[in-house]
């Protein structure tokens, strides 16, 4: 998957779950979701869970960062990464029951 794919359904979850009041507000690389409280700590995890059902990747607790959610482009960048390292995902993790 490329990183416009991903960061095209990335923006569009942000936008849709984050931004549901401005449903046409065009989310820059760069907007500083943190410091304009787009996106708060209950927000990361709510991406992890997006990031894992849609790309099915695990972010790893040491991407657990703000710098890694802070901006559109760090999340596109950590999600690509993970996609590319072949990062295990949670069948692999968690045993069958």
């Amino acid at each position: 998957m490329n990183k416009e794919t991903i960061r095209t359904r990335l923006s569009e979850y942000i936008v849709e779950s984050f931004l549901y009041d401005e449903p046409d507000f065009k989310l820059a690389d760069d907007f500083p979701l943190f410091e304009e409280r787009v996106i708060d700590s209950m927000g990361i995890f709510r991406l992890v869970s997006y990031m894992h059902e849609e790309f099915d990747v695990v972010v790893q607790p040491d991407d657990m960062v703000i710098d890694n959610f802070g901006t559109l482009a760090s999340m596109t960048q950590l999600v690509s990464m993970r996609l590319q390292s072949g990062a295990e995902t949670s069948d692999k993790l968690m045993p069958s029951m």
